[in-house]
């Protein structure tokens, strides 16, 4: 059934007015949405990646952080119409102890995580772990990330965030010489050694750095496909931006 311009122009009018000026997102780009159906194919009630403090020199630049961080976050959802999902099923999982963890390299991150995966799907969501990013890669926050944060443009709006990381890390990442050759410790552009990284000359050392203002969104969506980490992987001081 055809319609004639005057009443596409109205529809059209009517949606934008619904949608505050905006066309409704269709839902195959829609990355929340796609957490979302995650969730209910896990049977899960809790999402988002588990956050370790590893700098303990300001509590203020802390909270900043922190309060940066929820922001673009928040704003992310916000553009994909899912706002409600932060107020409802977004954990904010903050992982804190000034002795266990105060410049804490990613290795010894990598090691509590993994115990601390042993029973917190079963805690959590009363069932297994799943595909949930949630149990497979954790943040780890140190004094860079939060300078690099901090020095980030301030201004709202979701893409102005150009310069803030954090660092993630893969759990499943475990040095092992049986598995790699002298090739792995090659730059793939340049044939070049690699300059070793807490001790490890690999290209893949483990953690990337990830711009703060898509990875717990973005990132996280990303990551349900575990091939997607190879895809995205940037070796440190580069960082990704999915």
């Amino acid at each position: 059934m055809s319609i004639s311009v005057s009443e596409f122009e109205t529809r059209l009018r009517e949606t934008l007015i619904a949608n505050n000026g905006r066309l409704p997102m269709p839902d195959r780009f829609n990355i929340v949405l796609n957490i979302e159906k995650s969730l209910q194919q896990d049977e899960h009630q809790t999402w988002g990646f588990v956050i370790y403090r590893c700098t303990y020199t300001s509590d203020a630049d802390w909270a900043e952080f922190m309060r940066r961080f929820r922001t673009r976050t928040e704003e992310a959802l916000e553009y994909f119409e899912r706002k409600y999902l932060m107020d409802a099923k977004l954990n904010f999982t903050v992982i804190e102890d000034r002795d266990m963890f105060e410049s804490a390299s990613t290795s010894t991150v990598r090691e509590h995580f993994k115990r601390w995966v042993m029973d917190a799907p079963l805690r959590e969501q009363g069932r297994g772990a799943g595909r949930s990013p949630r149990y497979k890669y954790c943040i780890h926050v140190d004094s860079t990330s939060v300078h690099s944060v901090l020095q980030d443009s301030p201004a709202e709006g979701r893409h102005n965030s150009t310069e803030g990381f954090v660092n993630l890390i893969d759990k499943g990442w475990k040095l092992d010489s049986d598995n790699w050759d002298e090739w792995d410790e090659l730059d793939p552009s340049s044939n070049e050694p690699n300059e070793p990284i807490e001790s490890v000359q690999l290209w893949d050392v483990g953690w990337m750095r990830v711009r703060y203002h898509s990875v717990m969104v973005e990132m996280y969506n990303s990551l349900r496909n575990g091939a997607v980490w190879n895809r995205e992987y940037r070796r440190p001081p580069r960082v990704a931006d999915c």
